[in-house]
């Protein structure tokens, strides 16, 4: 659903209310001037699991275009050793300048970078 002026905000909230219940789930945002979202990543508790376990190899594709809002919608994947797809992390980004990137890189290598808990809820 699209509401004027408040996506941005909205989508941010429903992050922060995921993070309260599983304090696994890791995301990073950052806004522009006007409040708009300029880039975010998340990761859920379990795919920072699997990077610990098959991290040394992975993909990164920003193919996908989010017509309505101007994003690109990039993904880390990778696949186990039963070839199944295993994500890693996901983002929204708002242009694909090398400064955008930067943030997300860093952003990831934080996320993967906390000791997770075998355990999830």
């Amino acid at each position: 659903m699209f509401i004027k002026d408040s996506d941005a905000q909205m989508f941010i909230e429903n992050f922060n209310r995921k993070q309260n219940v599983h304090p696994s789930f890791y995301f990073a945002y950052e806004l522009d001037v006007d409040d708009t979202l300029k880039h975010v990543f998340w990761a859920y508790g379990i795919a920072r699991f699997n990077y610990s376990l098959y991290g040394d190899v992975l993909s990164f594709d920003t193919t996908y275009d989010i017509k309505r809002y101007k994003m690109i919608f990039a993904s880390f994947t990778r696949l186990d050793n039963h070839r199944s797809c295993v994500s890693f992390g996901a983002t929204f980004l708002n242009d694909e300048k090398s400064e955008s990137f930067m943030w997300l890189f860093d952003k990831f290598l934080d996320a993967m970078k906390i000791e997770i808990n075998a355990k999830f809820q």
